[in-house]
């Protein structure tokens, strides 16, 4: 009996691309970078803020940033939050923003003239003048990233779709990690309220970078895109005075106080004098004429 035979192969032997068999890399480690542009954001804010209410201490603190499964966003958050998707360009999902949902009727109250303190639960529906206030801060905080990237890496973010729920939002499709900044903010003696900014690994990246101690932009001026549109709240101190606590309290309507407007009025930005004027009239309107500011202000 003849014993000999071949093997004849059905199909072609597989054959391993070099890109399949080659180490996988290493997911790039933002953690540093991200942590110190966090406390950049948290100088930024107060001012960035200090447009939505008045006369009120404004301060920020940023958290450890935090990396992990992008399942892990669709996850509910503690707290009741309004999700944004941003977009660098394309159809990618390049950032998600949180915003505390407390944040916006605590600003809401301070335009009507409330003390910000938001008591009980919070209304199902964010009322048009709320939505209003949301969009001007998403906005503000979207230009604050671009502004805060390496010079010319990110063009102003595109707002995508919104909702309460994360999870509805389905965003970073295909992403195995992302990247996530939370910063806590608190408006004089309100609740504090926290915002977060979750994002693909390749804007953090980018983000890291401009992070990093010597970040490759060049310095951003008070003329430049998107700080240069960023309300202020200036006060211009026209009369400062002392009284004795016996004439506050024995003051009652009718009463004359005499003043004097002081002839070089300061005018003060975060509770720092940045010039000095004095009063005049312009268009039947008081007016402030700038004598000295910034830097020629104490020379």
């Amino acid at each position: 009996m003849d014993q000999g035979f071949s093997i004849i192969a059905e199909r072609i032997a597989a054959q391993h691309c070099a890109e399949l068999v080659m180490p996988r890399r290493a997911q790039p480690d933002c953690s540093a970078g991200l942590a110190r542009l966090g406390k950049r954001m948290a100088q930024v804010l107060p001012d960035l803020l200090a447009g939505f209410a008045d006369d009120v201490r404004i301060t920020a603190t940023a958290e450890e940033p935090w990396c992990g499964d992008a399942a892990e966003l669709l996850q509910p958050e503690v707290g009741d939050f309004s999700h944004v998707v941003l977009s660098a360009g394309g159809s990618s999902d390049d950032f998600v923003l949180s915003i505390d949902r407390r944040a916006v009727f605590e600003l809401l109250d301070r335009a009507f003239g409330g003390d910000g303190r938001i008591m009980g639960d919070l209304p199902a529906a964010i009322p048009l003048s709320g939505q209003s206030v949301l969009a001007r801060l998403e906005r503000a905080l979207a230009d604050t990233l671009t502004a805060l990237a390496p010079a010319s890496a990110l063009p102003a973010l595109r707002m995508g779709r919104r909702d309460s729920d994360a999870a509805m939002l389905r965003p970073f499709p295909g992403e195995a990690a992302v990247h996530r900044l939370a910063l806590t903010v608190r408006g004089g003696d309100a609740e504090p309220w926290r915002l977060m900014v979750t994002m693909r690994s390749a804007m953090a990246e980018l983000l890291a970078e401009a992070g990093s101690d010597t970040p490759k932009r060049r310095a951003t001026g008070p003329h430049d895109e998107p700080f240069a549109d960023i309300p202020l709240r200036l006060n211009a101190t026209l009369i400062d005075m002392r009284l004795p606590l016996s004439r506050l309290g024995g003051l009652k309507p009718g009463d004359l106080i005499p003043v004097s407007v002081a002839r070089s009025v300061p005018l003060a930005l975060g509770g720092k004098v940045i010039a000095h004027g004095t009063v005049g009239e312009i268009d039947d309107r008081v007016a402030l004429q700038i004598t000295s500011a910034f830097s020629h202000a104490n020379s």
